[in-house]
């Protein structure tokens, strides 16, 4: 439900969207089922060939750009680096 609100809040204030863990597969998922439930919404990749790094995510959702790099600090460096 906390990420149903952070999507409908940066649907209407933000171009862009960093988010840090809760992207996995499985159960641990949460920011990719919370996205599926946004209108609209297109994952365009989930899951990198890098370690760390593996559960990369980047979608849209109406217009806003979303980047969800890994939970582990050194992971979320990596990523960021390279795709943010």
């Amino acid at each position: 439900a906390a990420l149903d609100r952070l999507f409908a809040d940066a649907l209407d204030s933000c171009d862009v969207l960093l988010l840090s863990g809760g992207s996995s597969k499985g159960t641990k998922d949460y920011v990719r089922s919370a996205l599926a439930r946004v209108p609209g919404a297109e994952v365009h990749f989930h899951g990198i060939a890098i370690a760390p790094g593996k559960p990369t995510m980047f979608a849209e959702a109406g217009g806003l750009a979303v980047l969800g790099v890994p939970g582990n600090p050194a992971a979320a460096a990596v990523v960021f680096t390279l795709f943010g």
